[in-house]
């Protein structure tokens, strides 16, 4: 029986005889190849839409695309390729155990993905119509911030990667920095209700693209 030898519990320890070096033998090695520069985050935001494909006092808007919904759509600008671009963390756990007096513990699990994404940008020229992430934020958060996405893709050992935030708004940007001999960091905030991702779809995306044979 499995986990015991005549009568004696054996803890497994996740030790398999198959594996060499912590991988099936056999097995080719997995060789991950990242292109740095294929880094893309597109910002959808109903404020956008006002502005989108207009020229105003001068400025053409065209970089920022009108969606059928009425809002705006632009690619932010403005981050340094040897920095941490993006990063993401979660709300809350999505399990918790509670403790009972005799030793006994209940797991609570949850599925909220709600979060807050972490960026790091420096303004540029490029300005609000071309997509500067501090213009950008600055100019959402001040016609009041409806809610958006956030599309972040990367390509990956020749394949596209990517993961889309929902339910997205300006938490922080700094109006200003600015550094002597440097481009100063922005470091900008967003929150996000939920996520999906190319690498690890959903329980329902899988279930949708199942076939039955």
């Amino acid at each position: 029986m499995p986990g015991t030898v005549e009568g004696t519990s054996i803890i497994q320890d996740g030790y398999s005889p198959y594996k060499v070096n912590g991988r099936d033998a056999g097995d080719p090695l997995k060789q991950t190849i990242q292109n740095v520069g294929n880094f893309s985050i597109l910002y959808t935001a109903a404020a956008l839409g006002s502005i989108a494909g207009l020229t105003v006092n001068g400025v053409s808007y065209t970089g920022i695309t009108k969606n059928s919904d009425g809002s705006g759509s632009v690619y932010l600008t403005g981050f340094k390729l040897e920095s941490i671009l993006v990063s993401a963390e979660q709300q809350i756990d999505n399990s918790k155990v509670v403790p009972l007096v005799n030793g006994d513990s209940i797991t609570l699990t949850n599925l909220c993905k709600a979060g807050a994404l972490s960026l790091t940008a420096s303004r540029t020229a490029a300005g609000l119509a071309g997509g500067d992430a501090i213009s950008v934020c600055d100019f959402v958060r001040s016609q009041g911030d409806d809610g958006g996405t956030l599309e972040i893709s990367w390509r990956m050992n020749g394949k596209d990667h990517k993961m889309i935030f929902s339910g997205v708004c300006v938490q922080r940007c700094p109006p200003l920095n600015m550094a002597g001999n440097d481009v100063p960091d922005y470091p900008i905030s967003f929150t996000y209700s939920n996520y999906s991702d190319s690498d690890s779809p959903s329980w329902n995306e899988a279930i949708g693209s199942m076939t039955t044979h």
